[in-house]
């Protein structure tokens, strides 16, 4: 009776040092992979690092072959752990660093140990990897990449304590196994059924297949597996009952029908007639299908009743009590299975969470730096020109008309670099949340707001032989607003669309009324922007095409600014473009200001 245990066991345990050798010589060959891609890198040192594997390699072959003729050593294995994150560490430390891929095996292998080995194992080899990371984030002055040690911990947290809760369930399986492979031959077939629905950790597999499993063990057709939700029973699956029976158990509330009476007693009902028992709701279906016998179970978890698990027959059965102990220590291995299934479920949707996160921060510091290089240009190009002409004007004043002109290339450097000041202000301001408490709200033209704005790209677009046109109703469009917060937005859209345009293309800036709000438009017949880039445009730091943007100048926060204006507004902006054919930005405000909770009313 042991025997096909102690095989399972034997396979189980064998296929776990495959799987790792198999995992552990895949990462070494990758990593040497890694190596030969980066070999003349400007960061790498090759050699340190192709000793630092070559090392490795050797000391996972002898402890393969120590751990073959010793199982039981519990002392190498964990040294072979710590061996595997400081050979990551080391490896990563010669190959760039964090800027390299190498540290990135750091994931799988704290997530693998904390899997296998249960939560405060796990947690001690996640402060290892941290440690790790923050050792690497350290030497090169990198704080941000300190996140990453705390996504480390985190995910050692999750898989340890997901490891630590399988253990926990394996073992109250084998206590489970052991009470009833000492019984009779239906609790063994009971015990087989039950590590296989165990074993399904995805619920849409799992479900089906305890219905399956208990028509099985019970000699029964027609079973049904109600999960509880609030005050509802749901059926979650069933097994040989009719179409229309199925569809009458839809919105079963906790307290009707036999299904309800059982998670009212938490106990198993077992009914040799159901039409002859008061809580059956159904008797005229029942009673149409010929169903006659009924034995129901709570699917308990703890001390909670997850929902219930029932077979009927169509035949007269008396349910004994050694058949409903059966069903009992089934719907209490199955209880178990779709607990486990749920925390599976919640583990991988964090874990993916964690993904995410992680991959959010990086995006966010790539766009930082490209923000930093872009900000760094943009002022650098007009101070450039300042000192260039001032240092041209210590050898005294030129002659002719020359001085004007050099003073007023001056003048538009200088207004250049007010300008991208104003904008970093208001973009400080905003997001400190200063500009709410400090709103100006006042009575408005949009009319005059706009050409008022566009006026002082006037000359920027005659440089470029590009024709601002303007198109507004005679008699004005009146709103309220923060004027020189709106002005900006005038001034962003257009500074954008004469920027994005070719010589002697046009660009029109048109502006109506439109019920309880203005609309205003910037259309122009540039480049384009491509569909990839639209849900991204207005995000902050984001740059649509870095070679275009350098050419043409920005910072990436133009239009993460517009759109933060309009959003303090409580108005939207949007835009359509496609490729070689132009854009159109939609900006669409309240004429009366709503006011803000606690904040600005118009003055």
């Amino acid at each position: 009776m042991d025997t096909a245990p102690t095989r399972t066991d034997e396979a189980l345990y064998g296929r776990g040092p495959l799987v790792a050798a198999v995992s552990r010589w895949a990462s070494v060959a990758l990593a040497l992979l890694a190596l030969a891609f980066m070999w003349n890198g400007p960061e790498v040192r090759p050699r340190p690092a192709l000793a630092v594997g070559t090392a490795y390699a050797a000391f996972n072959l002898l402890s393969q072959l120590w751990v073959r003729r010793h199982p039981r050593a519990r002392a190498l294995k964990i040294a072979h752990d710590v061996v595997d994150a400081v050979a990551v560490g080391a490896g990563a430390l010669f190959t760039g660093g964090l800027r390299g891929p190498l540290w990135l095996f750091l994931y799988p292998h704290v997530v693998a140990v904390s899997v296998r080995r249960g939560l405060r194992y796990g947690l001690a080899f996640g402060l290892l990897d941290a440690g790790i990371v923050t050792a690497l984030a350290t030497l090169e002055d990198r704080p941000l990449a300190l996140f990453h040690g705390l996504t480390l911990l985190f995910c050692a947290f999750a898989a340890g304590a997901t490891g630590s809760y399988l253990r926990s369930i394996r073992r109250q399986q084998a206590l489970a196994v052991g009470r009833l492979t000492a019984s009779q031959e239906r609790l063994q077939s009971l015990v087989a059924i039950g590590q296989g629905v165990v074993e399904r950790l995805e619920l849409r597999e799992l479900l089906p297949l305890i219905t399956r499993s208990v028509n099985r063990v019970m000699g029964t057709c027609h079973c049904v597996l109600f999960l509880r939700e609030g005050d509802h029973l749901r059926m979650a699956a069933q097994e040989g009952l009719e179409d229309e029976v199925v569809r009458a158990f839809d919105g079963l509330r906790v307290g009707q029908s036999l299904s309800g009476w059982i998670i009212s007693q938490g106990a198993p009902v077992a009914i040799t007639d159901m039409l002859k028992d008061k809580h059956l709701l159904f008797g005229p279906m029942v009673e149409r299908f010929r169903y006659r016998s009924f034995l129901g179970v709570p699917l308990r978890r703890g001390h909670e009743i997850l929902g219930t698990l029932e077979v009927v027959t169509k035949e007269d059965r008396r349910f004994s009590l050694d058949e409903q102990a059966v069903m009992s220590a089934f719907a209490d291995q199955a209880a178990v299975a779709i607990d486990n299934a749920r925390l599976f479920e919640e583990a991988r949707t964090h874990l993916a969470e964690v993904v995410e996160a992680n991959r959010r921060l990086e995006d966010l510091n790539r766009l930082r730096q490209q923000y930093l290089r872009n900000v760094s240009h943009e002022f650098r190009t007009p101070l450039t020109v300042i000192k260039g002409y001032a240092e041209f004007l210590q050898d005294g004043p030129p002659e002719g008309e020359s001085l004007e002109d050099v003073l007023r290339v001056m003048s538009e450097s200088c207004d250049r670099l007010i300008e991208m000041v104003d904008t970093l202000i208001d973009v400080s301001r905003i997001e400190r949340e200063e500009a709410r408490r400090l709103l100006q709200v006042q009575t408005l033209d949009l009319r005059e707001l706009t050409a008022a704005s566009v006026e002082v790209l006037r000359l920027a677009a005659q440089k470029k032989n590009v024709a601002v046109h303007l198109d507004f109703p005679p008699a004005g469009i009146g709103l309220e607003g923060d004027g020189n917060l709106l002005h900006q937005v005038v001034r962003k859209l257009v500074d954008n669309a004469v920027k994005y345009s070719p010589a002697g293309a046009r660009v029109l800036v048109r502006g109506r009324a439109d019920g309880e709000d203005v609309a205003l438009e910037v259309e122009d017949f540039g480049v384009g922007i491509a569909p990839e880039h639209l849900p991204r445009i207005f995000e902050k730091f984001y740059m649509v095409d870095g070679g275009i943007s350098r050419r043409v100048g920005g910072t990436g926060v133009g239009l993460y600014l517009v759109r933060e204006i309009v959003r303090l507004h409580q108005g939207s902006v949007a835009v359509r473009s496609s490729p070689g054919e132009g854009s159109v930005f939609s900006v669409r405000l309240p004429r009366r200001f709503p006011g803000l909770p606690g904040g600005a009313a118009p003055s």
